[in-house]
């Protein structure tokens, strides 16, 4: 995918019209399908695991049901991270914090978190901005139900702040959880799935792509708004 930063557009509000900073990208469809099915950069993939907006008509059936595996997948990986990230006794996940861990997919082993290059509080605003929680449960509220019609987890959304809960030490679960990961990933290979294993290998997808898609932007949006875009990053990184 190649990005172009800091482009100026003119949007109309309430009164008249105010100029905006937008980050457009351009990316095959084919390459697209690719990563919401395969995770094979965990770039695109990585943005749809969150709340989008997506425009009337602009994506064809094929893209849609790839993002349903791609959410699916994301929220099982999620769960799996956090069986072996400090649970609870009885094994109830905060669902504010299995979205945070979402969120989390696509930065870790992200070189640029480690430098400063990315806000730090980046993955709880995606989450804990105003709006933002009701959009992630519009988002996973589907995928959640899919597992708990299948006995794996459970959850009331009848509460002000719903809880997941699942068995962690079931290994059945977790084999059952783990089919619902790309199958390109190599802990699909693992007879025992533990989320120190997936979370590492998801950052190992994640790192060099992140590198590469840094060294892309200076070809697509040229040096000096590259200089531009990266000192705004790094000043929310290091809080500037």
């Amino acid at each position: 995918v190649y990005f172009n930063p800091l482009v100026s557009v003119q949007l109309p509000d309430s009164t008249n019209t105010t100029t905006h900073h937008i980050k457009y990208g351009v990316i095959e469809k084919t390459d697209l399908i690719d990563d919401l099915l395969y995770w094979k950069y965990l770039y695109i993939a990585g943005r749809m695991h969150k709340p989008t907006v997506l425009f009337e008509n602009a994506f064809d059936a094929q893209i849609l049901d790839a993002q349903e595996k791609n959410i699916q997948a994301a929220l099982s990986a999620a769960l799996l991270i956090n069986s072996e990230d400090g649970c609870t006794a009885d094994d109830v996940i905060d669902i504010q914090r299995l979205f945070e861990s979402i969120a989390n997919i696509s930065y870790a082993g992200d070189p640029r978190m480690k430098v400063g290059g990315e806000d730090p509080d980046k993955v709880s605003k995606l989450v804990q901005s105003p709006g933002q929680m009701q959009r992630w449960i519009n988002l996973y509220k589907q995928p959640i139900d899919t597992l708990t019609s299948k006995g794996l987890v459970s959850i009331d959304w009848n509460c002000d702040n719903p809880k997941i809960d699942w068995d962690v030490r079931d290994h059945s679960a977790q084999v059952e959880l783990s089919k619902y990961l790309p199958s390109t990933l190599p802990t699909r290979q693992e007879s025992v799935l533990t989320g120190r294993v997936l979370a590492s290998a998801l950052a190992s997808i994640v790192s060099p792509a992140a590198k590469c898609q840094s060294m892309k932007g200076i070809i697509s949006a040229g040096v000096g708004k590259s200089i531009r875009y990266a000192s705004a990053k790094f000043a929310k990184g290091w809080k500037v």
